[in-house]
């Protein structure tokens, strides 16, 4: 009987179909990837800082960094404050003099040092709730002195007076203090709707 040699069948081609989710999978992937690398440098603003898991927002607009400088006008402003990951964990929140910021004031006489302030924060109307809080930025230094020595005779510097204007420090820190934002700003005057100074971002 004669043996007959027969051909190995031909592997089968993938199909079209395969082809085509192959490469939705692989771009999918790379999306992904691609997101994970986006998210991680917009919480670590760009690798310089360590990853922040809570986020605080001024009037709508992310901070991105933990040390910034702003110039705020008269008048409120609402922050929220929260964590990315979610979960019921609190925060809290300070104004207090800029460190650095030297200057001496007199009320009734008696003379103090700025840098001696603890908590600005009733100058501010500062009102905390569970996500975030609100703050009134008053008119000027003078008003922010009449709100903490009502009915006292305060004797202090003007704006105009100050090599660096940013004497007011916003300290926003998370229930850990693992991460805590500091911003530093300055009472903007407005006119015609124009701001004499314009926001700033100081990377540590």
């Amino acid at each position: 009987m004669k043996k007959t040699n027969r051909a190995a069948p031909a592997r089968e081609k993938p199909g079209k179909a395969r082809l085509i989710a192959g490469a939705i999978l692989g771009l999918l992937l790379l999306a992904l990837i691609g997101f994970m690398v986006w998210f991680i440098l917009d919480r670590t603003n760009g690798g310089t800082e360590e990853f922040r898991a809570f986020a605080v927002t001024v009037d709508g607009k992310e901070v991105k960094s933990t040390k910034e400088r702003r110039s705020l006008l008269q008048g409120e402003h609402t922050v929220s404050a929260d964590y990315i990951f979610g979960g019921n964990y609190d925060y809290t929140v300070d104004i207090v003099p800029t460190k650095g910021i030297r200057f001496n004031y007199t009320v009734d006489g008696r003379q103090y040092p700025w840098s001696d302030q603890q908590d600005l924060a009733k100058a501010f109307s500062l009102q905390k709730g569970e996500n975030g809080f609100s703050f009134t930025v008053p008119k000027n230094l003078a008003a922010v002195f009449s709100a903490l020595y009502p009915g006292a005779d305060v004797v202090a510097p003007k704006e105009g007076d100050f090599q660096d204007p940013y004497i007011y420090s916003l300290v926003i820190s998370s229930y850990n203090e693992k991460t805590i934002y500091t911003i530093t700003f300055s009472i903007a005057v407005d006119i015609d709707g124009v701001e004499t100074d314009k926001p700033e971002v100081q990377f540590p």
